[in-house]
């Protein structure tokens, strides 16, 4: 498997940073002829990590990292590298996807070795003293060389993190006042008449929701960080760790995702989720368009345990921005589910 040259992967979501500000560059320190990165060197880790702790540690700290820059003057592209950093530590946090990514990583990498090892003209002389690996010296010090970067940004992410930290508690303290504030006023309000429908309570990721893309391989990862949620009760919990979509107990709550596709077709949709026994047999549905498929709530053996199940195929035709919609048909028990994620890949790669 071979991952998107470079002309491609960076069109179109490549081409929307391609401003004089170079989010890639500022941020990271990564120069433009090495963009984009791949999903290790965005996370600042080394090429095929496989301490995935250190791979989800590295993943939160830049998300909390660039989550702080929301507010700032490129709030757009801090939204749009938060959706390719959630992508990159949902796919390395699976075994089977980073699997795949790797194989398609390590194809690219060779490809470009070729690459350079063609264009490369070294002087006559170095070709008839040097010893025979002499033309691979350059390389293997442009690939040192390109670390000074990822060693740059972890040093900055050592002095950012605890201002991020503390930004995040002062941010969900005063998000948290400002829901029970709403909830005051709207139990002390009149009721709207009959003939006017009621408002829903709508509750949103921090910030708006943010609109992201595929991955390099393809792939869309749609995390509860990133949707918008209505309903009455339906909310982002943290449990282990990971932001889940809880409450989920009427069948007139909502969940969507909004996301840009460059590379439609035929998708596999895979749902991670957690659900008690009394859970078992409740019912949803998803929608893209006109295209649709439905899921049968099964018990993962507690709402702690989450498991990741394919339910079905869904069919994208048109390149441009789609929006995802969830909604429950049939809710037994206290609630649907815990919801952690919900996963499309191109049904033509394996997971």
């Amino acid at each position: 498997m071979e991952l998107p040259d470079d002309s491609v992967r960076n069109t179109p979501q490549g081409s929307a940073m391609s401003s004089s500000f170079d989010p890639y560059q500022q941020w990271f320190g990564i120069p433009t002829g090495e963009q984009p990165p791949d999903h290790y060197r965005l996370l600042g880790v080394e090429p095929f990590c496989d301490d995935s702790e250190r791979i989800a540690q590295a993943a939160d700290q830049q998300m909390m990292r660039i989550g702080a820059l929301l507010r700032g003057d490129h709030a757009r592209e801090a939204q749009r590298i938060l959706g390719q950093l959630a992508s990159a530590k949902i796919c390395l946090a699976d075994p089977n996807t980073k699997t795949t990514y790797d194989a398609a990583l390590r194809g690219r990498l060779a490809a470009n070795a070729r690459s350079t090892s063609k264009t490369a003209s070294p002087p006559a002389k170095a070709e008839s003293s040097a010893p025979p690996d002499t033309a691979a010296r350059p390389h293997r010090r442009t690939d040192a060389g390109s670390w000074l970067p990822v060693i740059a940004v972890l040093l900055t992410m050592l002095i950012v993190a605890m201002a991020s930290i503390t930004l995040m508690l002062w941010t969900m303290k005063r998000r948290e006042a400002q829901r029970r504030t709403a909830e005051t006023a709207e139990h002390e309000s009149p009721r709207p008449a009959a003939s006017e429908p009621e408002p829903s309570n709508v509750m949103q990721a921090p910030d708006d929701p943010s609109v992201f893309g595929q991955d390099e391989i393809g792939q869309l990862h749609l995390l509860p960080t990133f949707a918008e949620l209505s309903g009455q009760s339906i909310r982002l919990r943290s449990v282990q760790g990971q932001s889940v979509i809880s409450g989920w107990t009427s069948t007139e709550s909502v969940v969507q995702w909004r996301f840009d596709v460059h590379t439609p077709g035929v998708f596999r949709i895979e749902l991670t989720y957690a659900a008690g026994d009394a859970s078992q047999g409740g019912a949803y549905t998803l929608a893209i368009g006109e295209a649709t498929s439905s899921g049968t709530v099964r018990s993962t053996g507690g709402l702690d345990t989450f498991v990741s199940e394919k339910i079905g195929f869904m069919a994208i035709r048109k390149p441009g921005r789609h929006t995802l919609t969830m909604r429950a048909t049939r809710i037994n028990g206290a609630e649907l589910m815990r919801l952690q994620s919900i996963h499309l890949s191109p049904a033509g790669r394996g997971r």
